[in-house]
């Protein structure tokens, strides 16, 4: 069994106290794999808490620590850390990463008995939360070595879509964070509309399509860079910030 606890973090970085809850196991024996999750706030809805417990009683999983971290402005907080789009979304991604990786980790690091192994250490999340995880995970690979991707927003680009069409717009994307991802799914039907959109992952207007994830890992294999282990395509689903 698992519990659930709640604590809020003084950020310097965020200038702002982040709420953080931790789901741990209530007995423990040795240092335990570790599972990041952006919009923490939702954790409760999709029922992170019932499927950790679910997957650990059957043996599909180890015990492992879940820290969901809930979400401030997340069109500011969630992006890219290397750049904001096109728009101004992302400000500050390099400060909300600055927090996971010098405020959350370290203070995690003296409550808990956390693996050190990157292998077992993990970021996910959805939507913008999505965008961040693989963008966490690709410039601290140090940290963690897996990150989930639920309807992530692969749209993220420096112009819009007048400017500069499919390929170039989704630069940032294919320039920061290239391999990352372990684990991605995305719906079939688009957030607005019955269409299919060619040209995101998941967007503000027409959005979260399989095709345009499918085939960013169909290219980041043959680059070399890397191989996404799973991609799972949820039929008849439609984008949403947070999938339950």
């Amino acid at each position: 069994m698992y519990r659930s606890t709640s604590h809020e973090l003084s950020s310097v970085h965020l200038g702002r106290p982040v709420h953080v809850e931790i789901i741990d196991p209530k007995t423990v024996s040795g240092p335990l794999p570790l599972l990041v999750l952006n919009d923490g706030q939702d954790s409760a809805a999709v029922g992170v808490k019932k499927s950790v417990e679910r997957e650990t009683a059957t043996g599909c999983i180890p015990k492992i620590l879940v820290v969901g971290v809930a979400a401030g402005d997340r069109m500011a907080e969630y992006g890219t850390a290397f750049r904001a789009d096109y728009e101004g979304r992302g400000a500050k991604a390099g400060l909300y990463a600055k927090f996971v990786v010098l405020e959350l980790m370290p203070w995690l690091a003296e409550r808990y008995s956390i693996s050190e192994n990157p292998a077992e250490r993990a970021v996910a999340g959805y939507s913008l939360g999505g965008l961040s995880a693989m963008d966490l995970a690709w410039n601290q690979h140090h940290l963690f070595g897996k990150t989930g991707v639920f309807s992530g927003s692969l749209w993220w680009r420096r112009y819009t879509l007048c400017e500069r069409m499919l390929g170039p717009a989704r630069a940032i994307v294919r320039t920061t964070i290239l391999h990352t991802a372990k684990f991605a799914r995305a719906g079939t039907i688009p957030k607005h509309g019955k269409r299919p959109c060619r040209y995101s992952c998941a967007g503000p207007s027409a959005m979260d399509t399989s095709p345009p994830c499918r085939t960013w890992t169909t290219q980041r294999s043959e680059q070399g860079l890397g191989i996404l282990l799973i991609f799972r395509k949820a039929k008849k689903n439609r984008h949403c910030e947070a999938p339950v």
